[in-house]
């Protein structure tokens, strides 16, 4: 079963504006969407990499372990 809380509006929200400004980029780069779609792609393989980055090489079978990737204070 669902639980119904206000957040389902909010969310529905979002994922409007999210379509509308998606629509409103194809409209504004016509002449040079295939940027557009390179750079949708780019960004989704950067987001997939950086998301399971922390457990890479370690074990298969703990799905709790991660690597600490804390950034340097100089980048900070």
């Amino acid at each position: 079963t669902l639980i119904r809380t206000n957040k389902l509006t909010a969310l529905r929200w979002e994922g409007m504006a999210s379509i509308l400004l998606l629509a409103a980029g194809t409209l504004l780069y016509w002449p040079f969407l295939w940027i557009l779609v390179c750079l949708l792609i780019l960004r989704a393989l950067i987001l997939t990499v950086l998301d399971s980055f922390a457990h890479y090489g370690t074990p298969l079978n703990d799905s709790s372990f991660a690597k600490n990737v804390r950034m340097p204070y100089f980048f900070e």
